[in-house]
């Protein structure tokens, strides 16, 4: 490849790094959710607990909606018991924790 070429596709290259590294994409909250919701089978996700609090609230409201019956007739798939179970103790330690002085 000549030289201009190659220099040009490295300009571009580079160009194309800078704007996806300081490109924000906006997070998909729900979408996260309901995936990790559709994997609920499996235990709880390693990171989900290092959600902040709100995350996690959103996580609880999502599941009340989802699962309202199974829930009410106490049939909640285990995956989603423990996830909710989970992120009901995380959510009390938090605000134990900041109730201390």
């Amino acid at each position: 490849m000549a030289p201009d070429r190659q220099a040009a596709a490295d300009a571009a290259t580079e160009a194309w790094h800078r704007l996806v590294e300081t490109t924000e994409v906006p997070r998909d909250v729900m979408g996260e959710i309901d995936a990790m919701l559709d994997r609920a089978s499996g235990g709880v996700p390693a990171d989900l607990l290092s959600e902040d609090s709100d995350y996690l609230r959103l996580v609880l409201s999502r599941i009340q909606k989802r699962w309202e019956a199974a829930i009410k007739f106490d049939r909640l798939p285990p995956g989603a018991q423990r996830i909710m179970e989970a992120v009901s103790a995380e959510l009390y330690r938090r605000r134990v924790s900041e109730s201390d002085p």
